[in-house]
This record gives structure tokens, C-alpha cells and sequence, in this order.
């Protein structure tokens, strides 16, 4: 095959390339010469680097690589790796010690992705490697086996932009993280010596660690720089929404990075601080005297004891002065490079005391499995909690699951889960809701667990207050049988003090109307008042509270988000933290921007509403009017019959008068003697008379 002599011969040579690229492995590296000649432009000129991806080209295509079938069920291992102009990635089956690949990836980066940071690459290679592989992703577990800490960025809930976006993308399929392990295959070591790959980290190298603490009068920071032997640059920014002091922001700031170099894997760590009492401290030159500083000297020793070794110095200011800015300020801009920045908050101090042990819950094995990669020894319960661990979180020591509606619902253990219920329903601020009510209450609210929706049913189901104040009929609305106009139910109703009322003759939709609010109101003072009624007065902000703050039908919204721009913070919130409460950002704000759209949409959801309402009255409903003294003939059929005339009878009767006009087609007739004909008549039974 001869090289080519024109754009349109490299042209025709890159779309063989691109159609034969699952069998060649990193394919776009060695063709980005081809690429650069295609931009437009550039004069054509055949260069030695095009030679040279030429002849490596035809080398490959001489003895192509066997590519493997997998089985179902079995996990299949991907392989990473980036240059600065491009990603690969290639799928491989293992059959005892033998790999084999199964798929080849690789894509040329373009613009913007080209100024990506190392771990940003290796998130989008993966990325890529699931959209393009995604019947393979779907339907096995996947085993991506890399040096770097690509699985935790990808996981730090805190993370924001597009990482967060492709997190929240890989989340719906059973992705593994390994350690690249040794190459068995000759085509797998060709690839990754093709590209230049992570680099391993040497046994005898150190991470490098520089924290600093920071406090003021309102809040404290801690800046925390992680650098790897591959010089990639992990850097940490976080608010303490708590008070605390000089030394406790530098311990925390420790805490942090520690906590940080485990989750990325490092093994051997070289610590630098700018506090002399915590370097002292922790290399036993001090002794730490202050109860609370000898449980943070406690808490560092047992994270410290995650690693090979650990060295720690004092360092002056001046050469810790990154570390400083990021504990100071809640935004900083990274340096150029491989950096990663993420930026979080605390509510609460990494040491805590008198913390009381719950029971064994379903939130156990979902935080052993996060925390610690643990699994069932079953294989079907194991791909089955992979599976769902990935819609959770760890955030500052608790669990989140990651709702639709809401980013993060807290999830509840059961001791917790019957104040929750009980405050929501009839706390201060509650006016005993129904079942689904009640649960789709605690959704907004920000909480979560399995089975809240039936528990929600029967916490309502065992109130006492709802079953004494259960519905009770105020009004029953009959036709006009016999068995309804009978004395003695007359009598039976009246006894109950149940009001009576007959719908218009042969037309059951226009019976009598309740106002639903006022209905709803009433019920919730009566469940709150036990036999006090004479405070009602008292109970009644709450309850308007609890109705203002609860999803209502029509609008699928609250009362209080279409006039404020946001949920209330209710009772509840204060006593169990929701999401909001412990992740205080800048949601609120977000909210208020898009209050308009909200109140739009809720405006749409009524009047659609109403519509189908509407349409489903007026489907059958014939329209017509009639005003006093107009003279109509009645439906023969519905009235009392004549004797004599059977089948053979006329089909309308009359002529009447029209006495009154009560509204929606309901009218009082009389006889042209002036005589009242009793109950009302629909104009469905009517017709116009003329004379």
C-alpha cells in the first residue's frame, strides 16, 4: 500500500482507519499526524511522523490482535490511558491467566478538552468507553483497573460541573475499581507502551501533603494540597460552619488531608504544616494537655495508622503559602496542570464525643460497601447492592441517596424514623395529613428511607385522633328512590344529624359541592383539639402552617414555595437535620431565580386540572338555557307514567313553566295552573316548548 499523495487519499485513509479502530489500540494517538493534515488551511506535506503512524499502521494490520467473545455474567476489565492530545481505553476479557481483549477505544481530544487537568482525561475515557461500549457496560460488571484516583474524585459528592455530571452518568452501571495489576497479553502491553500511560507510583517515592488551618470570629478554613510521585495535584478548600479555634482548624486540616491521601491511595506520606503545637504534638515533642486536642492527637494517630509511613515537619508560612489561601478563601484558582480542586463545607467538627451506638439497620451494609468495599459472600445480593450503592453517598459521616426531585435525601435510620413521622404529622406544625400526604412531605423535607411510604400509612392508620375524627358524612345526597325518601331513613339520618339532599331528577353530577379548604382546615383544628374546642383560635396558625407547607393536588406545590421561591424549613428540619439544613449552599438563591418558571408551571398544572375537570362534565352535558316563565316539554320517561299508555307513549310531556332558575342547569318547573312540580330538573331532561 503506497502512502498518500493528497488530502483526499489521507482523507480516505483516516476513514479505514476509523472504521477498523475497535482492532487497534489507541488508534487516534498515532493518527493525530493524518489529523493535522486535514485542518483547514495547512498545505499538504507528507512528514516523517505521518510516515512513521503510516508504517506502524500497516505493521498492526499485518498480524491484527484476536479479539475475544465474552460470556454472559462475566466481569470484563478496562484499561485507561491518556496523552495530551488523546484517550484510549481497551476492554479485556480474563480466562484463568489468560487475557484477551475484547474492544478497543480511542478518540482525538478536541477544543476545550484539551486544557483538561490528568484525572478530568481519565474521567472522560471512561466516560467514552460507556457510550460507546454501553452493551457491554449494561449487560456485565465492568472493573476499571487504573493507578490513579480516578474512583475517588468521581465519587466526592462535593465535586461540581462536568465531573459531578459524568459521576451521576457511570452511576447506572456496575463500575469496579482495581489497581492495574500486571499485563499478561502481548497486544494489552503493546497498547499501553504505545501510550504514555499513568505513571506507576514507585515503592520508595513519597506523597507529598500541605495543610494549613485557619479561624476567625464567624467561621474557620482548611487548605489541603496533595501531590503525587506523577505530580498530579489534588487540592481540598473547606469552610467550617462551626466555631473553632486556631489549633483545632489545624488539626482539622490534618484530618482532612489524611483522610484525602487514604481515599487516593497513597501509601507512604510526607507531611507539611505551618502550626509548631500540631507537628510537635504528633511527633510526641509536645505533650498534648487540652482535652479536646488529645482526642484530635488521638484521631490522627489511628488515620496515620492507614499508611506505610508517615513523616511530618514544620514548615515556615512562606513555603505554605497555597495551603494558606485555599484555608482563607472560599474560592481559589487552581494552578495550571494536573489539578483537581474540590471545595466542601462542615457542620460539624471530625471529633465528636459520646456518640451513641444504633441497632443494625438497612443502612449497614450500603455504608460497609462505601466505606470499606465490603460485600455479601451471596453473588446475587452482592451485584444487587453494587447496584444500589451507587445512587448513595457518604457526606461528613452520614448517608444521602440521590433523589430526583431533591440532589440529596437523608437517609433515616429506624430509631429515627418515628419522630420524623410523628413531628410532621402532629407536631406544631402539623394537621394529621393523610398517608401519602405525609410521605410526600418528608420527601421534600429532604429524608429518605425504603420503606416510608408504608409506614407513613400505617402511622396514620394507628393515630387515635384520626380514627375518632375519620370522615364522617355531614350530608348524603340520594337520588329520588323510594328507599331514600322513606320516613323512617329520614328519621335515621336526622337522628346521626346528617343533612339530606336529592340531586336534580335522572342527573347525579350536579349533587350538592363541599369547600374542600375549608373542609380540610376544619378537620385538621378538630384532630388537633381533642375536647378543647373552645381553643381553636389558638391551633389554628398551625394548622394553616402545616397546609401552607404541604404539596397540594391541583398546583403540585406548596403554598408557601409559589409566594416565597422555596420550601419552609419545618419543625422537623430543626430536630433531624435534613440535607439542606447540613449542605447550606447557595440552593435557596437557585430557587428564587427560577420562582417565575414554579410559579408558571404550578399555574399550568391548575389549569389542566380544571380542564380535565371540565371536560369530563361536559362530555355528555347538552347546553341549554332557559330563562324565567319560558314554557319546556319533560322527558316522558323520568316522570310518573300514564296509565294506559306503556311503550306507545309520547316521548316528551307537558308543556311547563319554568318558576326558578337555580344555576348549572338546574331548574324548579311548575304547571301551567301554576301548580309547583316538586324537586328540580336538570336541562338535560328538558326541551324548549313553542307555542
Amino acid at each position: 500500500m503506497k502512502s498518500p499523495g493528497s488530502i483526499k487519499d489521507v482523507q480516505r485513509l483516516a476513514g479505514w482507519l476509523a472504521s477498523l479502530s475497535r482492532f487497534l489500540g489507541a488508534s487516534a494517538t498515532k493518527a493525530l499526524p493524518f489529523f493535522n493534515l486535514m485542518k483547514k488551511g495547512i498545505a499538504f506535506e507528507w512528514t516523517p511522523a505521518c510516515e512513521e503512524a503510516f508504517r506502524h499502521f500497516k505493521e498492526i494490520l499485518a498480524a491484527p490482535p484476536v479479539l475475544g467473545k465474552p460470556k454472559d455474567g462475566e466481569p470484563l476489565y478496562l484499561y485507561l490511558a491518556i496523552t495530551g492530545e488523546a484517550l484510549a481505553a481497551v476492554l479485556v476479557r480474563e480466562e484463568g491467566r489468560v487475557q484477551q481483549p475484547v474492544y478497543f477505544v480511542s478518540r482525538a481530544l478536541q477544543g476545550a478538552e484539551l486544557r483538561y487537568n490528568k484525572l478530568e482525561k481519565l474521567a472522560l475515557a471512561l466516560l467514552t468507553s460507556s457510550r460507546r461500549l454501553k452493551q457491554y457496560f449494561q449487560s456485565h460488571q465492568i472493573v476499571v483497573r487504573t493507578d490513579q484516583g480516578i474512583r475517588q474524585v468521581l465519587q466526592k459528592p462535593d465535586l461540581a460541573g462536568r465531573m459531578m455530571t459524568w459521576s451521576i452518568e457511570l452511576s447506572q452501571y456496575d463500575i469496579r475499581y482495581e489497581l492495574r495489576q500486571a499485563i499478561k497479553a502481548q497486544a494489552m502491553a503493546d497498547f499501553l507502551v504505545e501510550v504514555v500511560g499513568d505513571p506507576v507510583e514507585d515503592t520508595n517515592t513519597r506523597w507529598k501533603l500541605h495543610v494549613d488551618g485557619a479561624s476567625n470570629q464567624t467561621f474557620g478554613g482548611a487548605g489541603i494540597i496533595l501531590e503525587s510521585p506523577a505530580e498530579v495535584v489534588y487540592e481540598q478548600s473547606i469552610k467550617f460552619e462551626f466555631p473553632i479555634s486556631n489549633n483545632q482548624a489545624e488539626y482539622e486540616a490534618l484530618i482532612g488531608g489524611l483522610t484525602l491521601a487514604a481515599e487516593v491511595g497513597a501509601t507512604r506520606l510526607e507531611i507539611c504544616s505551618d502550626s509548631q503545637i500540631v507537628t510537635s504534638q504528633v511527633n510526641g515533642s509536645y505533650q498534648a494537655k487540652d482535652s479536646l486536642l488529645q482526642k484530635y492527637l488521638e484521631k490522627v494517630k489511628d488515620l496515620s495508622r492507614k499508611f506505610e509511613e508517615i513523616t511530618i515537619q514544620h514548615i515556615p508560612r512562606e513555603r505554605n503559602t497555597r495551603a494558606d489561601l485555599l484555608s482563607k478563601l472560599a474560592s481559589t484558582k487552581p494552578g495550571e496542570g494536573n489539578r483537581s480542586l474540590i471545595q466542601g463545607k462542615m457542620k460539624e467538627p471530625a471529633v465528636t464525643l459520646h456518640l451513641s451506638k444504633l441497632n443494625p439497620s438497612w443502612l449497614d451494609p450500603i455504608i460497609n460497601f462505601l466505606e470499606n468495599g465490603k460485600l455479601p459472600d451471596n453473588e446475587k445480593d452482592a451485584k444487587k447492592l453494587r447496584r444500589e450503592a451507587a445512587r448513595y453517598a457518604i457526606i461528613q459521616g452520614q448517608l444521602f441517596r440521590k433523589g430526583f426531585n431533591h440532589p440529596l435525601l437523608k437517609c433515616l435510620h429506624p430509631d429515627q424514623m418515628d419522630y420524623v413521622l410523628r413531628e410532621v404529622h402532629e407536631g406544631c406544625c402539623g394537621h394529621h395529613i393523610g398517608g401519602k400526604a405525609l410521605a410526600r412531605k418528608l420527601i421534600r423535607a429532604g429524608y429518605y428511607w425504603p420503606s416510608m411510604m408504608a409506614d407513613s400509612k400505617e402511622f396514620v392508620r394507628k393515630c387515635v385522633k384520626c380514627q375518632e375524627n375519620a370522615n364522617f358524612h355531614q350530608v348524603v345526597i340520594s337520588d329520588n328512590g323510594t328507599q331514600f325518601t322513606d320516613k323512617k331513613f329520614t328519621e335515621f339520618l336526622t337522628g346521626l344529624g346528617i343533612k339530606q339532599r336529592f340531586s336534580s331528577v335522572e342527573h347525579p353530577q350536579t349533587n350538592g359541592q363541599v369547600e374542600s379548604a375549608n373542609k380540610i382546615i376544619l378537620l385538621g383544628l378538630k384532630k388537633r383539639l381533642d375536647n378543647k374546642k373552645g381553643a381553636w383560635a389558638d391551633e389554628l396558625a398551625s394548622v394553616l402552617w402545616s397546609y401552607r407547607t404541604t404539596e397540594q393536588s391541583s398546583t403540585k406545590e406548596t403554598p408557601f414555595r409559589l409566594t416565597y421561591g422555596s420550601d419552609a424549613v419545618i419543625p422537623v428540619e430543626i430536630g433531624e437535620p435534613s440535607p439542606r439544613l447540613l449542605l447550606k449552599g447557595v440552593e435557596e438563591t437557585v430557587e428564587k431565580d427560577l420562582l417565575d418558571e414554579t410559579r408558571e408551571m404550578a399555574h399550568l398544572a391548575e389549569a389542566a386540572l380544571k380542564q380535565r375537570m371540565a371536560l369530563r362534565y361536559n362530555a355528555k352535558a347538552l347546553k341549554r338555557g332557559f330563562e324565567e316563565n319560558d314554557l319546556v316539554l319533560r322527558r316522558n320517561d323520568i316522570g310518573p307514567s300514564t296509565p294506559g299508555e306503556g311503550k306507545l307513549a309520547a316521548n316528551w310531556e307537558g308543556p311547563y313553566r319554568i318558576k326558578e332558575v337555580i344555576g348549572r342547569g338546574a331548574y324548579k318547573l311548575e304547571r301551567l295552573n301554576s301548580k309547583e312540580v316538586p324537586r328540580t330538573w336538570n336541562a338535560d331532561n328538558l326541551r324548549r316548548f313553542y307555542s
